[in-house]
């Protein structure tokens, strides 16, 4: 029951990051859903760090649930992510679209991997 606590105010925390970062963002590119992408490359980036931390360092179990799946779960976002490019190559931005898909996976795989790296050198 305690693990579902911290998976639920950590997954409040990120939820909220995820608002206000799309709140924020949307005004500087509105054609194109940057708020998601930023939300999404950084909580692969920080969840990068955490796997990484609690891989070699082995911090406890509790904060790498509130972490890694309370916070990155509730910061990133595959849901809108995924409506987001289907809205986009619906109303004929297929390009746009497909940029948007190709510039989420590219861009969350290298911050995955760098927040891995950067966790070794703790």
């Amino acid at each position: 029951m305690r693990e579902g606590f911290y998976v639920f105010i950590g997954g409040g925390i990120g939820s909220l990051l995820r608002f206000f970062t799309g709140k924020f963002f949307s005004s500087f590119i509105p054609t194109f859903p940057i708020g998601t992408l930023f939300s999404n490359v950084i909580s692969t980036f920080i969840l990068g760090l955490v796997f990484g931390l609690f891989s070699l360092k082995n911090i406890n179990n509790n904060s790498y649930l509130f972490l890694a799946t309370g916070i990155c779960g509730g910061f990133s976002t595959y849901s809108t992510f995924t409506l987001e490019s289907m809205s986009l190559i619906q109303s004929g931005n297929v390009s746009i679209g497909l940029i948007n898909i190709g510039l989420n996976l590219i861009l969350c795989f290298l911050s995955l991997a760098i927040g891995i790296v950067i966790s070794k050198q703790f």
